[in-house]
């Protein structure tokens, strides 16, 4: 999801300084996750900070986070506010400013099922603005941007103990769920790369890695598998430590879509897409 300089994309140091930090909670799979979470009592959150204290501190996780809850709450303003046609030759008119006006002549919700009409706008406001080349957090990925943005704007405006907290509690689990699903994405990558080598030889070393990810070892050894354990990289994230925060008071009624008032800068550089 990151676009990097040329500098950082080929930093030798950078890349071995990365790879050789240990992080306490390693996990490729869910049962591992929730095996940590049984041994240590911690949260999948709590799990998921520890682990990205491996790399930054507390504050720079904390400020990290709400950063990017920032920018997606600008680009929900940014699609609810911009009207016309969709870039890209196709004629595609954007919906989102006409469903936010709609909803905002309401005075109160008194059907449940509208909330969700709101939910949708949000990710459809996100989801316009990608279309259209604006800034948009992959997570998890361009076309799915939408997603996160949508959830959190419900929490935050129609649940009626919504925190600072509970946002970063959010995102951090949030990791922990992409972590899993990115071991499925180079499940796939390997695949899809067996039929462009060898069909049958690669096809079988994919299986093999979804194999050693869906079978816990108690069954494996009821199903022999020729390959040997597929290698896979360690991929990990984080969450949250005990913090107390003012809860944001609920909006009454249809609330009008309330983003931050200053413009988002970038997360790194003008290089660097969230």
């Amino acid at each position: 999801g990151f676009v990097v300089d040329h500098e950082d994309a080929f930093s030798t140091e950078k890349k071995t300084n990365e790879s050789s930090i240990e992080i306490p909670y390693p996990f490729n799979t869910g049962n591992q996750l929730l095996e940590f979470c049984k041994q240590t009592g911690l949260s999948i959150s709590e799990i998921m900070f520890e682990n990205e204290k491996s790399w930054r501190t507390e504050k720079e996780i904390y400020d990290g986070i709400w950063h990017i809850w920032e920018v997606m709450k600008g680009c929900v303003q940014r699609g609810c506010e911009q009207e016309g046609i969709l870039p890209g030759g196709l004629n595609v008119a954007r919906r989102a400013f006409n469903l936010h006006q709609e909803l905002s002549q309401k005075d109160k919700i008194e059907d449940p099922s509208e909330i969700f009409d709101w939910v949708s706008l949000f990710a459809l406001a996100v989801n316009e603005e990608n279309a259209a080349g604006g800034k948009v957090v992959t997570a998890p990925t361009n076309g799915a941007s939408g997603i996160i943005p949508a959830v959190l704007h419900y929490y935050e405006r129609f649940t009626p103990k919504s925190s600072k907290e509970g946002i970063y509690i959010f995102f951090l689990t949030a990791a922990a769920f992409g972590i899993l699903l990115s071991m499925f994405i180079l499940v796939g990558y390997y695949v899809v790369r067996g039929a462009a080598v060898s069909l049958t030889e690669k096809m079988h070393y994919g299986v093999t890695v979804l194999h050693n990810l869906l079978v816990p070892p108690e069954v494996a050894s009821f199903m022999p598998v020729s390959m040997p354990a597929a290698p896979i990289s360690e991929m990990n994230i984080a969450p949250q430590t005990q913090m107390s925060y003012e809860a944001q008071p609920v909006p009454q009624g249809a609330p009008d879509v309330h983003v931050a008032d200053n413009s988002v800068e970038d997360i790194r550089d003008e290089e660097e897409i969230i």
